[in-house]
């Protein structure tokens, strides 16, 4: 059976052929040597901390398919596959935010809360707010897959994992934001695990009265809430508690408006499906920090192309990155479109593709579309330099390819291109 190519991965194949431009002088032969997916041991590519903890074990096999790693985690709460490094983080806080749950719900607080859920004036409702979370997908999102095709999303009216108009009247989803931010998580997370017990904890907290400083209080050791590593992370996960998804909607559409985008792609991208509120709130806040740069508005044109879960992540993280570049390294005059990916322009004329990758590996399928497609990369007129920063790192020979194309490839810049 032939494979699909999700957007994720022909984007990524668009800035190669874009990127890649072949001098004169260079022959075929310097790319006949290819790559074949690699295997990491995990020891080795990821902290020791993070290696297993008490409800999890990560697998000493890590696979690579070219872009991104894949983790095997084995859990309490059920086998995970995992893409990508950034994802597995948040992950593993999912899963240790699932064990205070759990220890929440054997507190006599939550047990008194939940007998006063059995008299709750809204009991009707609980049937339908803790229905079964059947449109949540799988932690494993194929965004490093090679092959497919592209198509166009249908858009609606919101993330599917928004909550309802019921929800939304009685309350209950504030209460949930506000829990999920005690524990350092998305209340829109597509991870099935932390959802059912979100929503049961959430619950009993609203229906039976138990207030989030209450509930805390019972839990030794968690007081405070769990806060992210930057400011920036921080600010933007106090708008998602703080605000309903509608709200979000319109302080993110009067940004997108202050940043020069039409309103009819606005709400192409808010109305967007496979954007959560969070992912949505993220993208525009890293967007707007990018204050001066002109055409933000390309990136918003690509972000609307996107078809899963897993690219609407990397399109965040991309406009993280972008963000960074432009305050932690140097000033981006312009974003521009080339081959429908978005890249920045510098104000001394180089081309910057920031790319949240896990590992790059010149695979003979990426190697054949490069040979084949060179020609596109001399319709793109030559800036002064062009640059590829990668989130992660490359092989050597991804390395060499890159450079005999007048390419500078940057690795493990993570640490560089995160907004403070």
């Amino acid at each position: 059976m032939r494979r699909k190519l999700s957007p994720l991965n022909l984007v990524f194949i668009l800035f190669v052929l874009i990127f890649l431009h072949t001098p004169s002088g260079v022959s075929a032969e310097s790319a006949s040597e290819y790559e074949t997916p690699m295997v990491f041991a995990a020891s080795k590519i990821l902290p020791s901390g993070l290696l297993s903890g008490e409800d999890y074990q990560i697998k000493p096999a890590v696979y690579n398919d070219g872009v991104y790693n894949r983790y095997q985690v084995s859990t309490t709460f059920g086998p995970l596959t995992v893409e990508g490094k950034e994802l597995l983080k948040i992950r593993l806080k999912e899963i240790q935010a699932i064990r205070k749950l759990e220890e929440l719900k054997r507190t006599e607080v939550y047990g008194t809360a939940l007998k006063n859920t059995a008299t709750s004036p809204v009991k009707f409702a609980k049937s339908l707010i803790l229905q079964p979370i059947d449109t949540l997908s799988n932690v494993t999102t194929g965004v490093g897959k090679w092959f497919g095709n592209m198509g166009h999303s249908m858009w609606g009216g919101g993330s599917e994992h928004e909550e309802g108009l019921l929800k939304t009247i009685l309350g209950f989803d504030t209460v949930k934001r506000q829990y999920a931010y005690q524990f350092g998580v998305d209340p829109y997370s597509n991870y099935p695990a932390l959802q059912e017990r979100l929503n049961e904890v959430s619950w009993t907290a609203f229906a039976g009265n138990l207030t989030v400083r209450v509930a805390f209080a019972a839990i030794p050791g968690l007081g405070a809430p769990v806060l992210g590593a930057t400011t920036f992370s921080n600010g933007m996960k106090q708008l998602v508690t703080d605000l309903a998804p509608a709200e979000l909607k319109a302080l993110n559409k009067k940004k997108l408006t202050a940043m020069g985008v039409h309103e009819s792609l606005s709400k192409v991208f808010l109305e967007h499906p496979q954007y959560s509120p969070t992912q949505k709130t993220f993208l525009v806040g890293a967007l707007e920090q990018m204050e001066g740069v002109a055409n933000r508005e390309r990136f918003i044109q690509a972000a609307v192309l996107v078809q899963d879960e897993g690219f609407a992540f990397y399109r965040r993280l991309q406009a993280e990155m972008m963000a960074a570049y432009h305050k932690n390294v140097q000033p981006v005059e312009q974003i521009i479109e080339i081959g429908g990916a978005p890249v920045l322009l510098t104000k001394n004329g180089t081309f910057v593709a920031p790319m949240p990758m896990d590992h790059l590996a010149w695979t003979p399928r990426l190697a054949g579309l490069v040979e084949k497609q060179l020609d596109l990369s001399k319709q793109v007129s030559a800036p002064k330099g062009k640059e590829v920063w990668v989130a992660g790192t490359v092989s050597p020979l991804t390395r060499k390819n890159y450079e005999e194309r007048g390419v500078t490839l940057k690795e493990n810049t993570a640490s560089q291109l995160t907004l403070d």
